[in-house]
């Protein structure tokens, strides 16, 4: 998705820097693309991403969490939601130093580890900046949505509802998010497509998965799917498993490798993209 958005219209694409990268200097590709890598220690990784993104929200997301003991919302899960505020405001700060508040300018913010840079950012930009959060997963029924704190599940709906757009893959994670605003914040309404909340409209979309189809199908009878298929089931002893797979095309530029982004034309709008983290 997001090479075909840069590929369209230009942007700066912000997130953090993979391990080993030399430079969080922004870097300058082909075509009206920037790449702004942010530096984030490894204790703040640990508690960003992978204790409350991966191990809360995204567990959350999918229905993963055994409900008759988790989640347990302790003291090092408050102290890691801090490090998830810490790094979602410093995106915040750079995403607005980047912005120029024109009624053409796009802002996308895409996944779980970032569910509350609409909150941070609405408090820095003004005017007409449109501003989307897409996410790339389910969304849960408000049942399941209730076994995360109360003060919780308000600030992250309140801060999804700051944008103009808020997206998912189909339309029963459409539904589900805008029955769990329902449920649990007040002076919430709909009409159609759109969810009001104190006074400011969020239009909700499903965007289905562009799929490649042709691609999809070549890599399936790919021996080295087989290979793979063997080894994970080697490696899942049968157990039920989940996995995931994060896909980077690396280029080289003068400051080193990064991923890969086409060439880029405007098309009469600008980007700022924050996808978020790279995984390994």
């Amino acid at each position: 998705m997001l090479n075909a958005l840069l590929t369209q219209y230009g942007g700066h694409w912000v997130f953090t820097a993979p391990p080993g990268v030399p430079t969080t200097e922004p870097v300058h590709l082909e075509g009206d693309v920037w790449l702004h890598p942010m530096a984030i220690t490894e204790e703040a990784r640990v508690r960003h991403y992978d204790t409350i993104s991966i191990g809360l929200l995204l567990g959350l997301l999918h229905y993963l969490h055994d409900t008759s003991d988790q989640p347990i919302v302790d003291g090092a899960v408050l102290e890691a939601w801090a490090g998830y505020e810490e790094v979602n405001r410093a995106y915040a700060k750079r995403l607005g130093e980047l912005v120029e508040n024109t009624a053409d300018e796009l802002i996308l913010i895409n996944d779980p580890h970032l569910m509350l840079v609409p909150e941070f950012l609405t408090t820095r930009i003004r005017g007409g900046s449109r501003l989307t959060y897409f996410l790339g997963t389910p969304w849960c029924e408000p049942d399941y949505f209730s076994i995360i704190p109360a003060w919780m599940r308000t600030r992250i709906l309140e801060s999804l509802l700051r944008c103009d757009v808020v997206g998912f893959h189909a339309s029963r994670w459409v539904d589900a998010f805008v029955a769990c605003c329902d449920r649990y914040l007040s002076d919430v309404h709909t009409i159609g497509s759109t969810v009001y909340y104190r006074g400011h409209p969020t239009r909700m979309v499903a965007a289905p998965f562009p799929l490649d189809v042709a691609a999809l199908e070549q890599t399936r009878h790919d021996p080295a799917t087989g290979q793979w298929a063997h080894r994970l089931a080697a490696m899942a002893g049968g157990r039920q498993v989940i996995v995931r797979a994060d896909h980077w095309i690396y280029g080289r530029t003068s400051r080193g490798a990064w991923p890969r982004t086409k060439r880029c034309s405007n098309g009469g709008r600008s980007w700022r993209t924050v996808p978020g983290s790279p995984r390994s």
